[in-house]
């Protein structure tokens, strides 16, 4: 009884480790085959910080032709040594042809702004962005050419944001609730 057992563990064994090598094999030939197909959504994540507080990211014009005015934006994570308090504001604003910010004359519109308490916490947000659209394209800007700003602030002015560090996802338009 006791050899059958070893047998049995044996060949559970053997069969475990052949199906692990199998695995191993297609795994690379899966993720070689994943990357030649095109992404429909970027997977870089936003990182905003003392030195460079402002992050500009181009709306894609059929994000207003699909309706799609909801914003959802999370904060991964947070690196924030000196607990200061801060909040990031995020706008939508023209830019030029060439992705940058248009002319500071330029109308920009404040959709919301991402309250962080406590200073250490992560979590997701949703912003509602109709408004501010309507406020951007009355300041006669073209809905081709928008960008959404994220802006880190802090809450006290005397505060230190030396090491602060703050990871967002990217964001993502959805339909009005």
């Amino acid at each position: 009884m006791r050899d059958m057992l070893r047998r049995v563990i044996r060949s559970l064994v053997i069969a475990f480790l052949g199906a692990a090598a199998l695995l191993g094999f297609s795994a690379p030939m899966s993720a070689q085959h994943a990357a030649t197909e095109p992404q429909t959504k970027p997977a870089v994540d936003i990182v905003l910080t003392a030195a460079q507080p402002m992050a500009r990211i181009p709306v894609q014009a059929e994000v207003w032709k699909e309706k799609r005015t909801s914003l959802a934006i999370s904060i991964v994570k947070i690196k924030n040594p000196r607990d200061s308090s801060f909040s990031i504001e995020v706008f939508l604003e023209p830019q030029s042809n060439n992705g940058a910010a248009a002319k500071p004359s330029t109308a920009s519109a404040e959709i919301g702004v991402l309250g962080v308490y406590p200073t250490g916490q992560t979590g997701s947000y949703r912003l509602e962005a109709s408004a501010a659209l309507r406020r951007v394209l009355e300041s006669g800007a073209d809905a081709n050419h928008l960008c959404l700003r994220l802006e880190l602030r802090r809450i006290h002015p005397k505060d230190s944001q030396a090491g602060l560090e703050v990871t967002l996802s990217t964001p993502q338009w959805l339909p009005a609730n």
